[in-house]
């Protein structure tokens, strides 16, 4: 039986497999696969791996609708608020119909930073275009309940959206910005 690439973070491991034509094994339980796997010299070894469950287009929309209505309410009650004109900040959140949120942040040095959070629907994934880090796609992992991002293959080191954009937001707005 051969690995699928929808356990996460399997695809290297696959490779080497299939490369070595070592023999494999996979056991279920509870929802998690259970990969025996044997060495060319005898030993073998036991790999845990959750198994990511796909995301069914109206879970995408429904998550999709939620986290950027979050993100909007947070940011323009911030920006009605006043706090940030004291500080000399200026806070502009522009939402449009097809699934994408601007945030343009401006300080009194005239720096301006741009975020764009859109949403993919043929790929069911959450797209960030941070004006700190650079572009970052997501998808929905319904184990974490939480946007993922896609650069790490490793399910441990995959970063949060929330993390992200928090994180940055709160540098630039000198605040903690709590989107959750």
């Amino acid at each position: 039986m051969f690995l699928r690439s929808t356990l996460i973070g399997l695809t290297k491991l696959n490779k080497y497999i299939l490369l070595h034509n070592l023999p494999l094994k996979i056991n279920k339980f509870n929802n998690k696969s259970f990969i025996n796997f044997y060495y060319s010299f005898g030993y073998h070894t036991n790999l845990i791996f959750k198994q990511q469950q796909e995301l069914t287009q109206s879970q995408y929309l429904k998550e999709i609708k939620f986290t950027l209505n979050k993100i909007t309410e947070t940011l323009e009650d911030l920006s009605d608020s006043g706090e940030l004109e004291e500080s000399g900040i200026e806070l502009e959140v522009e939402t449009h119909t097809d699934g994408v949120v601007n945030i343009k942040i401006s300080d009194d040095n005239n720096n301006e930073h741009v975020f764009v959070i859109s949403r993919q629907t043929p790929t069911k994934e959450l797209w960030l275009s941070s004006a700190i880090s650079g572009p970052w796609h997501y998808k929905y992992n319904l184990n974490e309940n939480d946007w993922l991002s896609t650069r790490e293959t490793n399910f441990k080191y995959q970063k949060s959206f929330y993390d992200i954009l928090e994180y940055e937001l709160s540098n630039l707005l000198k605040r903690n910005i709590k989107l959750r």
